[in-house]
């Protein structure tokens, strides 16, 4: 993960993994951030892709001789994006008080994270946890979306 100010900028691998496999598609865009894999995970990395498809397969072409998988780690405005694609609303709160029972990051600070399918009443039912980051939110958020379209 990246940290910047004390607050995770991108998702894990694993939570990036989680999203691939849950269905969330990619097409390498100029500002997209992703991991690379070797098959024995010896070397993880994550790029900044600032060149769209063409910096993601001058990257691939780098690699030549070694076989990566590479998985999208989204933004918090692809992740937030993707939310409302699939016809939720959302609500991000920040959380500095100390006396919810929420777990807190470095900074002391928590991100609460509300998703509801739009048109239905918010507080009736959906997704409400808090994070330590805000993409972490919205992750756990779309996670929450794609298993619930799995289920269906």
């Amino acid at each position: 993960m990246v940290i910047v100010g004390g607050v995770e900028k991108m998702i894990s691998l694993e939570m990036a993994r989680k999203l691939k496999e849950a269905g969330l598609e990619w097409e390498p865009k100029q500002g997209d951030f992703y991991w690379f894999v070797t098959p024995d995970e010896s070397r993880i990395g994550f790029v900044q892709n600032n060149r769209g498809a063409e910096g993601f397969k001058a990257h691939v072409d780098r690699c030549r001789g070694i076989v990566c998988t590479y998985v999208f780690a989204p933004r918090l405005d692809q992740l937030l994006a993707e939310i409302e694609k699939w016809g939720y609303s959302w609500e991000m709160r920040t959380v500095i008080d100390e006396s919810q029972s929420v777990r807190f990051n470095a900074k002391n600070i928590a991100y609460w994270i509300h998703v509801w399918k739009t048109g239905h009443i918010e507080w009736e039912d959906g997704f409400k946890r808090a994070f330590t980051s805000p993409s972490n939110a919205a992750a756990s958020a779309l996670l929450w979306i794609y298993e619930g379209r799995a289920k269906a």
